[in-house]
């Protein structure tokens, strides 16, 4: 998913949880001050969670591109192991020039391919 994309998302999702909000703290407390209030715990979950969970998937593309370095392995040959994506959609998730976000797992399952790949390489398994 293009990181473009990851971001509308998550603002469409901030929108429809801010309207299901507006309904229920005005039905329930009818309360100006209760709905800014809500409105802006909302808004700052959403966007506490959105920034983890970047994070966790910007750290995991590291991981990936740190053992795809390892052994070698360009955008060309992460494709062929993960023909799911495209060389040049791989070549954009690399976190010196993010804007691409794979599925992350199709990231984990490459990453965990990548491992054991390294670790028969060097003889620790």
């Amino acid at each position: 998913m293009k990181r473009r994309t990851l971001k509308a998302f998550e603002l469409m999702i901030m929108v429809a949880g801010l309207l299901m909000m507006h309904v229920i703290i005005g039905l329930v407390f009818e309360s100006v001050i209760a709905a800014m209030l809500a409105y802006g715990l909302w808004m700052a979950a959403v966007l506490v969670v959105g920034h983890y969970t970047n994070q966790l998937r910007i750290t995991q593309l590291r991981r990936l591109w740190g053992l795809a370095d390892e052994l070698g392995l360009d955008a060309r040959a992460i494709a062929h192991k993960a023909p799911r994506y495209s060389a040049s959609q791989w070549q954009s998730s690399q976190p010196e020039n993010l804007q691409f976000f794979p599925a992350a797992h199709t990231v984990a399952s490459l990453c965990d391919e990548l491992t054991l790949m390294v670790a028969t390489r060097t003889g620790v398994c």
